[in-house]
C-alpha cells in the first residue's frame, strides 16, 4: 500500500461479503492517507462511522506484483481498534480475480477475472 507518507506491506482479507474495501486508521495515518467524513458502515463487530479515501494498492505473490489498483477508493473506520488488518471487498480483489479457496491446502487461487 502507498500513500503520501510512504509505503509498507501487509496482509490482507479477501471478503466476499463486504462491499467496500477497508483500511485500519492506523495504517491510514501512517501511511498519510486524505480522508473525508463518510457514510456509516457495519459488519460483524456492529456499526460504526467511517471516512473515505483512496489507496494505491499492489497486490503481491512471492515478492512480484501481479496486480496494481492505482486509485482504490477505501473505508476507514473513524476510531482505532474497529478492524484489525485490511479488508477487501467486492470492490477490489473480486472485479479483478476469480477467487478460490481451497480449505484443504489452506491456499487461495487467483484468477484473472475475465471482461
Amino acid at each position: 500500500m502507498r500513500g503520501r507518507k510512504g509505503s509498507l506491506r501487509t496482509v490482507a482479507l479477501a471478503d466476499s461479503g463486504a462491499t467496500t474495501s477497508f483500511v485500519p486508521v492506523e495504517i491510514a495515518e501512517d501511511l498519510g492517507l486524505h480522508l473525508t467524513p463518510g457514510p456509516r458502515a457495519g459488519g460483524g463487530g456492529g456499526d460504526f462511522t467511517t471516512f473515505d479515501g483512496e489507496v494505491q494498492l499492489e497486490v503481491l505473490h512471492h515478492g512480484r506484483v501481479i496486480h496494481r489498483f492505482p486509485h482504490l477508493p477505501i473505508s476507514v473506520p473513524r476510531s482505532a481498534g474497529r478492524i484489525p488488518y485490511v479488508v477487501l471487498g467486492r470492490d477490489s480483489i473480486f472485479r479483478a480475480f476469480t477467487l478460490t479457496f481451497e480449505e484443504r491446502r489452506a491456499r487461495l487461487l487467483l484468477r484473472r477475472a475475465r471482461k
